[in-house]
């Protein structure tokens, strides 16, 4: 593979295997991470090069069992090509589903943890072993997951630990959280470019401060049914390309 698809394809290794892939979010977890490539000559839209790179690993059956949904695609990664994203991966990405069967998780940047049966307190305890220089953070995977895994039961003070411990985050997904409240710390992270809220069904409103992430391109809040309404200034969210919202709010 050239050196550019290795990337894409090593980012893989974040999602547990039999996962179906979203053509579109993988594509924005990818832009978040600075993993797209544009020339200084192309007018290219990020998202075509994207969609570009996901039809060169379709060529050469990295993905299968894809289903063309109209505006994106869903696939599958066969397991020995997901174990094979472990070898490309090497330790700048880990997945961590059974922390009994995890090692070398300290140098990584991108980190998906998944244990079902690990308690906020031991993932806290995890937290705290990574690297400073963490980029990507997720804590749930379910509904694309075909058999509906249950993922870590994620509470404030975890998301607490995540905003305090690594300002370089570009990507932290905390979705099927049971969040109440969002803290308004949140604002300290000014490289996040991808914040997935979804199906929070207890978040009523979001801290005002969420409006000072200039870099924020992916905004999802689908399904957060309780929200009342949204922070009066984000309209200022100017790097904002993709917005999902459930809302009780009749105007915006």
């Amino acid at each position: 593979l050239p050196s550019y698809l290795k990337q894409c394809f090593a980012y893989c290794l974040l999602y547990p295997k039999d996962f179906r892939y979203n053509s579109s979010y993988l594509i924005q977890s990818w832009m978040a991470n600075g993993l797209l490539q544009k020339s200084n000559k192309s007018n290219q839209e990020l998202e075509d090069i994207g969609l570009q790179y996901i039809k060169e690993l379709l060529s050469r059956s990295f993905f299968q069992e894809v289903q063309n949904h109209g505006i994106f695609l869903t696939f599958k990664m066969h397991d020995l090509l997901h174990d094979l994203s472990l070898y490309v991966a090497q330790n700048d990405y880990c997945l961590i589903e059974d922390t009994n069967k995890t090692n070398k998780f300290e140098k990584a940047r991108h980190v998906s943890i998944l244990d079902p049966k690990l308690s906020v307190d031991a993932a806290t305890t995890l937290l705290h072993k990574l690297g400073n220089n963490m980029q990507t953070i997720n804590f749930s995977f379910k509904y694309w997951l075909e058999d509906e895994t249950p993922g870590i039961n994620i509470n404030e003070s975890l998301v607490e630990t995540c905003i305090s411990r690594f300002k370089h985050l570009r990507l932290l997904n905390l979705r099927y959280s049971k969040l109440e409240t969002l803290s308004s710390s949140i604002s300290t992270l000014k490289h996040l470019r991808y914040l997935n809220l979804r199906r929070n069904k207890k978040i009523k409103k979001l801290p005002d401060s969420i409006c000072d992430l200039q870099n924020l391109e992916t905004l999802i809040l689908r399904e957060c049914e309780d929200l009342e309404e949204l922070p009066r200034d984000i309209r200022k969210m100017v790097s904002l390309r993709y917005f999902e919202i459930t809302t009780k709010q009749t105007r915006l």
